[in-house]
């Protein structure tokens, strides 16, 4: 319909695809593409992408220029083109369709973002953004663009600088981490986003209640370089990490935890949407600056992409809290040795050491997809071997 019947027969002509896609149509004035986003069009989005494509080189002047009027809302500077048709055309910040697609995920996010080339306009655009009013929406679109598009991590760390520059909240990737790890640290902290980020001891703030309100804020604030994945996890649940003898792992306890084992099941089931959603061709683990440090501290053989990395370690790490059903008033009496297997072995233990096997195996929720599947069959009789309770 939008070939055949709105640009009759005009496909080649750039100027009138351009006054198609910027038209604002009905009661709302809603342009295509920005009603393609806000009902989830994906198919249409594209669709409009590729008729600029194909009208015009993607390197001209003439498709960059017409790339921003559409997304960014502009006319482009200079742009005197005829108004046949009576069109006042400005696009409000409510049909905004660059910042739009940032909250509302817009395919090709990255490649129209490497190729509109960060301009005057687009920046002076995204100063209005607010991302603290829905962070989690934006990390994660943004995540979605990388790993469905993650040969423009240089245009991502530029979009990220750009869209972070206004938070209070966010944490900006230095050289130390790379800037994927950064919007994983960053998609953690905001899923309780209602927490304020402005406290300070100094205020002379005393209502204890008001203080434990603010334990998260003052949790990931003590942050100045984002730590590694499973530190990070561990540190929300009040817990350090100790290894001894290769993979036998201690929990010491450090305070009370800020999360609660429910925040990282949401964080599992966001990666595994984004995963769904890309579907193929994630990139590999490898892209996570975790990724060596964790293979050495587990000793585990990781040949996955990297969001079944970061489900990996969440798992891992869940599995790792069994011990707080073994060790009994903060105590660390139980290690846990977690290693990884190739065939189901029977949880047991020897003294104080429980021994849990894992595998790896495929998944059928995308393409690629590889999950940890703990060998705990028999939890229960271990536990009652060891003579605890079933209430412990």
């Amino acid at each position: 319909i939008l070939k055949n019947v709105l640009l009759k027969g005009s496909q080649n002509d750039i100027k009138r695809i351009t006054k198609v896609l910027t038209h604002q149509y009905g009661p709302n004035c809603y342009t295509i593409p920005y009603l393609a986003l806000i009902r989830s069009y994906r198919s249409l989005l594209q669709e409009c992408i590729a008729l600029l494509q194909n009208a015009a080189s993607i390197y001209s002047e003439e498709y960059k220029n017409a790339l921003t009027e559409v997304f960014v809302g502009e006319k482009v500077k200079g742009d005197e083109s005829d108004n046949e048709d009576g069109d006042d055309y400005h696009q409000s910040e409510f049909i905004f369709v660059f910042q739009n697609g940032l909250v509302l995920g817009m395919p090709s996010l990255l490649n129209i973002s490497a190729q509109l080339g960060f301009s005057d306009v687009l920046k002076e655009k995204m100063s209005e953004f607010k991302i603290d009013i829905y962070p989690y929406l934006v990390l994660k679109n943004l995540i979605t663009a990388y790993v469905e598009d993650f040969e423009h991590e240089k245009t991502l760390v530029e979009l990220v600088e750009l869209v972070f520059k206004n938070s209070k909240m966010m944490m900006l990737p230095s050289g130390k981490t790379s800037v994927l790890d950064t919007l994983v640290f960053n998609l953690y902290k905001s899923l309780r986003p209602n927490y304020p980020n402005d406290y300070n001891e100094e205020d002379g703030e005393t209502d204890e209640e008001k203080k434990e309100e603010h334990a998260p804020t003052k949790f990931f604030n003590q942050f100045k370089q984002i730590p590694s994945f499973v530190d990070l996890l561990l540190g929300s649940l009040g817990y350090s990490l100790e290894i001894q003898y290769g993979t036998v792992c201690y929990l010491q306890r450090k305070g009370e935890g800020v999360y609660e084992e429910k925040d990282l099941i949401a964080m599992r089931q966001t990666l595994i949407e984004i995963g769904q959603k890309v579907g193929k061709n994630l990139p590999p683990a490898t892209v996570s600056k975790d990724y060596n440090d964790f293979q050495k501290r587990s000793e585990a053989m990781l040949d996955m992409d990297v969001i079944s990395f970061y489900i990996f370690v969440i798992d891992w790490v869940m599995n790792l809290m069994l011990l707080t059903e073994f060790n009994q008033d903060d105590s660390n009496t139980f290690g846990l040795a977690l290693r990884q297997g190739y065939s189901e072995n029977l949880m047991s233990y020897s003294g104080k050491v429980i021994q849990l096997t894992y595998t790896i195996k495929p998944s059928n929720l995308w393409q690629g997809a590889r999950f940890l599947v703990a060998c705990d069959h028999n939890l229960i009789v271990i536990k009652e071997q060891l003579g605890l309770t079933p209430s412990n």
